[in-house]
């Protein structure tokens, strides 16, 4: 299992996470939106995000880049802003969102963060 998550093999790690919070920001949350209470907008845009990032990773696995490290680190990146923005978000809407909301945001800021560290530790060895 701790193979997995080293070098190359963590886009691919990426790519299935980001392809569950794309279908999870874009279908399942909307549809229960009423238990979460987050703006469909900003739902939305996270999903197209995830979209983004999904497509990123999976062509990063797929063609093997030589300078693979600088892809991951972009990618780390990437996904340590997403996790900011979702911060924003839930502090701005914090009024409104429910305590779902909250342990759902909560929670998808600490799996990607989480990733994002291993992303970059694994970029600096």
């Amino acid at each position: 299992m701790n193979k997995l998550f080293v070098g190359r093999n963590l886009f691919l790690i990426d790519f299935i996470g980001a392809t569950i919070a794309a279908l999870m920001l874009g279908l399942v949350v909307p549809a229960l939106n009423e238990y979460i209470n987050m703006p469909l907008p900003a739902l939305h845009w996270l999903a197209i995000f995830a979209v983004f990032f999904a497509v990123y990773s999976l062509c990063c696995f797929l063609i093997k880049p030589k300078n693979w490290i600088a892809f991951l680190k972009l990618i780390a990146c990437l996904n340590l802003s997403y996790c900011v923005a979702i911060l924003v978000l839930v502090i701005v809407y914090s009024d409104q969102l429910t305590l779902i909301g909250f342990i759902y945001f909560s929670f998808d800021i600490l799996i990607v963060g989480s990733l994002a560290l291993k992303e970059l530790k694994a970029a600096k060895n």
